[in-house]
């Protein structure tokens, strides 16, 4: 990555290449962590929805496509400004500091009706922004995806009467602006054969 030229233009700079390598790190653990504990309490909380996708194992992608909508990983990211602008009446410098805010546009009512609902039929569930967009787009989202598919397909075909033991968690928020997780979840449950 680091001397790869493409079309002819220039290899990337280390300023560029930061925010990437950055990216592949937090892909590479945190986020899809994150992603499977915040999914795993929206089921704690929906003994039917858990008990359909037990049942329906193909439906699985469907809630976490909805998962990275609702309680995205990753709330914002932190980029500079590459040129002067105005976003919504507020100009920004060349050099200014950006927080795009993921999550909220994830929750756009004319995006997405009813958006504060859990709703895995939700007829637009791919235009989410859980992974970013554009040339900042997740470059491991796809391993996300499949890590957090597999990891309901084992737990809901292998495990009963999953529950949180709140004795062995701790759902405070993960220290992290930009990280949404929480520290510890718990669980009780009895095997299936």
């Amino acid at each position: 990555m680091v001397n790869t030229e493409v079309d002819g233009e220039p290899p990337l700079t280390t300023e560029e290449l930061l925010p990437i390598i950055d990216q592949i790190l937090l892909a590479g653990h945190e986020t899809t962590t994150n992603l499977i504990g915040n999914a795993m309490l929206v089921l704690l909380n929906d003994d039917a929805l858990m008990n359909r996708l037990r049942n329906n194992p193909d439906d699985i992608p469907a809630m976490v496509e909805e998962a990275l909508r609702w309680d995205p990983p990753i709330q914002c990211t932190f980029r500079r400004a590459t040129q002067d602008d105005n976003i919504e009446g507020v100009d920004v410098k060349t050099g200014d500091m950006v927080i795009p805010m993921w999550a909220g546009a994830n929750w756009d009512p004319e995006v997405f009706p009813n958006p504060e609902q859990f709703d895995i039929d939700r007829p637009t569930t791919k235009p989410h922004m859980g992974f970013g967009f554009g040339p900042h787009f997740c470059a491991g989202a796809e391993l996300a995806r499949l890590e957090t598919k597999i990891a309901f397909e084992e737990l809901l075909g292998r495990l009963g009467d999953i529950k949180l033991d709140e004795s062995e968690s701790d759902l405070s928020h993960l220290p992290s602006f930009a990280s949404h997780g929480y520290q510890k979840i718990g669980l009780s449950f009895t095997r299936i054969d």
